[in-house]
C-alpha cells in the first residue's frame, strides 16, 4: 500500500515545460507534509544497531585517547581529512561534533549522492562562519569571503545553485502554463518542522542527521528524536571511518 501511494504521489507532473524544454519532475517539496502524503519508511531502512557496530565504535573512542593513534589521519575523502582523535572526540557519549567532521561528512554525502541527483548542496563550516560574521580581523573577513566565493563557484559547477531548490522550477512551470498570476514573489518563507534537541551536547548529532535525511516530502520530525542520539553517535562514527569513499 505504501509503495502504491508513493507512486501515485510522485507521478509525473503535466503542468507544462520550462524554457529549456524539461518537464517539472517530482518529487515535490512540501514544507508541512501530511502524514498521508509521506512514507514513514523513508531513510529508515537500516534498522537497529548491530553488535559489530557497537564494538567498532567502542574501539574508535578508546584508541582516539591514546598516542600515537590519536594523531594519525584515519579519514581521507578527497581533500578532507580527520585525525582519529577528532573522530573519537566527536562521537563520545557526551561529545560535541568538531567542525572538521562536518567538512568530511559534507564530502561523503557529495560522493554518495551527487547534487545533480539529490538537488541538494552541502557547504563547509567556513561558509556559515562567514554568514554569521564570525571573523576576528579584516584579514580574516577577506579570507572567509574568498573561501565562500570559491564554495559557491564550485557548487555551481556541480549543479547551478538556483536549481538546488524545486520552488523556482514550480514557479516557471506555473507561468508557462498561463495560469492565473499568484504573486509568488510576495510569498513568505516557511521552515519545516525540524526535530528539537534537549540540552547542549547533541546539537552536532542533530545537524548531521538533518544533512543526511533531508529530502523532499521527508517529515524530519518523525525521523529523529533525542532517543536516537546515542545510537546515532555510534553509527556516524562507524559510517565515516569505514565509508567506501575513505581512501
Amino acid at each position: 500500500m505504501v509503495n502504491t501511494t508513493d507512486n501515485l504521489y510522485n507521478m509525473k507532473l503535466s503542468l507544462g515545460t520550462s524554457s529549456s524544454g524539461k518537464e517539472n519532475l517530482p518529487p515535490k517539496r512540501i514544507t508541512h507534509p501530511s502524514k498521508w502524503l509521506s512514507s514513514p519508511y523513508d531513510h529508515n531502512e537500516r534498522g537497529p544497531l548491530q553488535p559489530h557496530e557497537i564494538e567498532l565504535h567502542r574501539g574508535i573512542v578508546a584508541l582516539s585517547k591514546v598516542e600515537p593513534h590519536r594523531s594519525k589521519v584515519v579519514v581521507l575523502i578527497d581533500k578532507t581529512t580527520l585525525f582519529l582523535g577528532q573522530l573519537g572526540d566527536s562521537f563520545g557519549a557526551t561529545s560535541h561534533v568538531e567542525a572538521y567532521v562536518f567538512n568530511v561528512f559534507c564530502q561523503m554525502l557529495f560522493r554518495e549522492n551527487h547534487p545533480r541527483r539529490s538537488k541538494t548542496h552541502y557547504f563547509f563550516t567556513t561558509l556559515g562562519d562567514y554568514f554569521l560574521e564570525n571573523w576576528k580581523s579584516e584579514e580574516g573577513r577577506r579570507e572567509m569571503k574568498r573561501k565562500a566565493l570559491r564554495n559557491f563557484n564550485g557548487a555551481g559547477k556541480a549543479l547551478p545553485l538556483h536549481e538546488s531548490d524545486r520552488i523556482n522550477n514550480f514557479i516557471k512551470t506555473w507561468e508557462d502554463s498561463n495560469l492565473r498570476g499568484m504573486g509568488f514573489t510576495k510569498f513568505g518563507v516557511e521552515y519545516p518542522n525540524m526535530p528539537k534537541q534537549i540540552g547542549s551536547d547533541a546539537c552536532g548529532i542533530f545537524a548531521l542527521n538533518w544533512m543526511q535525511t533531508w529530502a523532499s516530502r521527508n517529515p524530519l520530525q518523525r525521523q529523529f528524536t533525542m532517543n536516537d542520539v546515542v545510537d546515532a553517535r555510534v553509527r556516524f562514527a562507524v559510517d565515516i571511518l569505514f565509508s567506501i569513499h575513505n581512501t
